[in-house]
């Protein structure tokens, strides 16, 4: 917390724009991303997994199986996509340097297919929050939407790519069950790469021809009211088949569609009992929580349960940093971090119209809260999220220095 705190005001205090720093980012995360897409198809370059491989120790071959590039398991790991992925897309967008942008969009590529790779449905709601926002928030700029829905069309045709590879190889890489895994298989897919061409050629073709260089302020109420009706079908449908028509044969989307214990790998028997049991607390504890990383003692009158049920024989999180940040440290710890990470994020975005360069420090937390919702806060994407933060305070602060001269 300490670490944070000093993060934070060297951050808003002492920080000035380098896109070399950010070149270091994509090139790091790019290495990473290529180290998961060959771990997917069984290769180790750095040798990492070999301990595990020739183990008889069912851990540790579990282990060799869920375990990928240098960050660890796939919750780890799409956490650090959504952090970084969103960023770099971002930079193609707001960079003006041909070189950068040839960077940053081959470092796209990777990410996306190691967002397929590391078989988390978590990245995809991370990433469709960076989406359907940023959508929104370039959609009055024609040369800015346009370069965004490139860098998507490029995600997608980089998940298509991810298939080829996937047949050429005789599809030997590790089992894949995950809603990435889904759309890299779909053929709906197909269909978005071709509206999103010709969306972007049309795009391309208005900034060439005419001289519209803002869009009418109805398009991103359009857009933006259309994403909201989509993620309000997407609860409704939820809501329907978990109250409603409770006896409808999903198959496996039931694990999806329907709201249950087993719900997202039993992450619905987690956030289920830790509301039951931050219902018995007392109200300092209701208010105040029970200390940092506590959740495993809060948790464990409810071990018993959850091995019989799920086999697993201990958590230390609910897999819901919101609900965990609840238990921990109370309605007044999370009303403050809300209120900490939603204002440096509201300021960015105003920011963003006389200093473009906050909607880049803006993807990261955007994309962090949404797949919080499914996760948990991880020492390797964590403080990342809270620099992005800081980031996006700084680009307030400077926006209002800037026009207080």
């Amino acid at each position: 917390m300490l670490f944070y705190a000093a993060v934070y005001f060297l951050i808003t205090r002492c920080f000035r724009f380098k896109e070399y720093v950010f070149i270091a980012l994509a090139a790091a995360s790019g290495i990473i991303y290529l180290l998961a897409v060959l771990n997917g198809f069984y290769l180790d370059p750095l040798g990492i997994l070999e301990t595990f491989k020739s183990s008889s120790d069912q851990s540790d071959i579990r282990f060799y199986n869920e375990f990928m590039t240098t960050i660890g398991n796939k919750n780890m790991f799409s956490s650090v996509i959504c952090v970084t992925l969103p960023v770099i897309i971002s930079m193609f967008v707001y960079t003006k340097k041909l070189w950068c942008r040839a960077v940053y969009l081959s470092i796209t590529v990777l990410g996306s297919m190691a967002a397929v790779i590391c078989d988390s449905d978590s990245v995809v709601l991370g990433l469709g929050a960076f989406i359907m926002v940023f959508t929104t928030a370039y959609s009055r700029d024609p040369i800015k939407l346009r370069k965004f829905l490139l860098a998507i069309t490029v995600m997608f045709l980089s998940v298509k790519l991810l298939w080829l590879i996937s047949l050429i190889s005789g599809e030997h890489y590790k089992e894949l069950s995950a809603i990435p895994y889904k759309i890299m298989l779909s053929n709906t897919t197909n269909f978005v790469i071709a509206a999103l061409s010709v969306i972007t050629a049309a795009l391309y073709i208005v900034t060439l021809k005419t001289k519209i260089t803002r869009f009418p302020l109805a398009v991103p109420i359009a857009l933006g009211s259309l994403f909201c009706i989509a993620v309000l079908a997407g609860l409704g449908t939820i809501i329907y088949y978990t109250f409603i028509n409770t006896t409808a044969d999903l198959g496996e989307k039931e694990r999806v569609l329907r709201y249950s214990d087993a719900w997202g790998t039993h992450r619905g028997f987690m956030w289920n009992k830790s509301l039951e049991a931050f219902g018995g607390f007392n109200v300092f504890n209701k208010l105040f929580g029970t200390g940092p990383e506590t959740l495993f003692y809060t948790f464990s009158p409810y071990f018993g349960e959850l091995a019989e049920r799920f086999g697993d024989g201990s958590t230390d999180a609910a897999h819901n940093e919101y609900i965990n940040y609840l238990l921990n440290i109370g309605i007044f710890g999370l009303l403050s971090y809300l209120t900490f990470v939603g204002s440096a994020l509201a300021g960015a975005f105003r920011a963003a119209k006389k200093n473009p360069i906050a909607l880049v420090f803006a993807s990261a937390v955007v994309a962090y809260l949404a797949q919080a919702v499914v996760n948990i806060a991880l020492p390797i994407a964590t403080p990342l999220f809270i620099v992005f933060v800081s980031l996006c305070e700084t680009a307030k602060r400077q926006t209002i220095a800037q026009a207080n001269k």
